[in-house]
């Protein structure tokens, strides 16, 4: 996975709901892309949920982003 590769799902249009799961396996749902931040440089970007809560994560640390279409399954 890179940046590129998140940005262009970031950049989907429409977008589609994601998921970013991590190497240690955990999930991060991204239900609209204001909550999903990508800094023009770097390998790290930013997950807002719904609470306010901000998980900061390095490139290097995603396994996959699942999407979802819109009858609910993933891709």
């Amino acid at each position: 996975m890179t940046i590129k590769q998140l940005r262009e799902h970031l950049e989907m249009r429409p977008f589609h709901p994601l998921v970013v799961r991590t190497m240690s396996g955990t999930r991060h749902a991204v239900k609209h892309p204001d909550y999903l931040l990508i800094p023009p440089v770097g390998d790290t970007f930013l997950i807002v949920e719904a609470d306010g809560t901000m998980h900061h994560i390095g490139i290097s640390h995603v396994e996959a982003i699942e999407t979802r279409t819109k009858s609910g399954r993933s891709k």
